[in-house]
């Protein structure tokens, strides 16, 4: 029997990766992407077609919605954090009209959280599964209550829900418009020769996962066998301060790059030790995750091409 995956946000950095990995197992996939998402009629308009395109499959086959649209950071204010639990909102209400109860109970939702958003406050690195969620920022609030509101809809209506809290994303299609995303602005700074602007201390500690292991682990998660809710943190098997993220790149480029480093004063959002684990380790393990230095180096190739491209047009 088939199983149906609709992606939401396919366009995006991790909804490209997902339909990318599903493409290469042949399995049927359906997008939803290039949606305005500051109009509420066009986002329901968005969501009631992919809908309409599991149903228009087989009405009794599985199926399985991933949620990864949102333009949010962990630096957005209230309303804009706020206003990504309304769309998704939106998803729920258009599942729950198209759908009969029978339907519903045959399907899946994932959904792309945050860990370094949810554990921004919690105690005793590194924070796995069983950490208490912590949240400090209008973001990280926004990601827990709607892993909260998730959860309720789906037990009131028997679907099954995986949370992925995901770590720091880093990939060749990351979107540079948005305040994130440090190992391409560290490549890019590299090429370039400019300074790298930093807002964090040198010592400040993440977790970097290429989008393609994220979404290889998130797949892997949503194919194993469990029923209700399960919460998993998508993460790499090592954590890494900033100063070496920065000498493992100059060691690749094979020089200096210059930074310049505007630390606020003023308390931060920004957590110094956001180290992340698992419990799930093997789940994992079962996914061939890409080394940091191999993903820095791939990300310089591609960046690499982008620069050359642009110069010739």
């Amino acid at each position: 029997m088939a199983r149906h995956h609709l992606v939401i946000g396919a366009g995006g950095l991790l909804g490209r990766a997902i339909v990318a990995r599903l493409d290469e197992t042949n399995q049927a996939t359906l997008k939803v992407s290039g949606l305005d998402w500051g109009n509420d009629d066009a986002v329901r308009a968005g969501l009631t077609m992919g809908v309409s395109q599991i149903l228009a499959r087989k009405s009794h086959d599985p199926w399985v919605v991933h949620w990864c649209a949102g333009r949010a950071t962990v630096r957005s204010n209230e309303q804009e954090s706020v206003r990504e639990m309304g769309l998704l909102r939106q998803l729920l209400g258009v599942l729950e009209t198209m759908m009969t109860p029978e339907q519903l109970r045959r399907g899946s939702l994932t959904f792309a959280s945050s860990a370094g958003g949810v554990y921004a406050e919690s105690v005793s690195p590194p924070f796995t599964e069983l950490s208490e969620a912590r949240p400090n920022s209008p973001y990280g609030r926004a990601k827990l209550a709607s892993e909260r509101l998730l959860a309720n809809w789906c037990r009131s209506h028997d679907v099954r829900l995986l949370v992925g809290r995901i770590a720091s994303l880093y990939g060749a299609n990351q979107d540079l418009t948005k305040p994130q995303g440090l190992l391409s602005h560290l490549v890019r700074a590299a090429l370039l020769r400019e300074p790298l602007t930093l807002f964090v201390p040198l010592s400040t500690t993440r977790n970097y996962i290429s989008v393609g292991d994220a979404a290889a682990m998130l797949l892997v998660h949503d194919e194993q066998d469990f029923e209700g809710i399960r919460v998993a943190n998508v993460c790499a098997s090592e954590n890494t301060s900033v100063a070496s993220l920065l000498h493992t790149c100059e060691l690749i480029v094979r020089r200096r790059i210059p930074i310049r480093q505007l630390v606020a004063r003023a308390p931060s959002t920004e957590t110094r030790d956001l180290r992340i684990g698992t419990i799930y380790g093997g789940i994992a393990s079962s996914v061939a995750r890409t080394p940091l230095h191999v993903g820095l180096s791939q990300l310089l190739d591609n960046a690499r091409r982008s620069i050359a491209l642009s110069n010739v047009s």
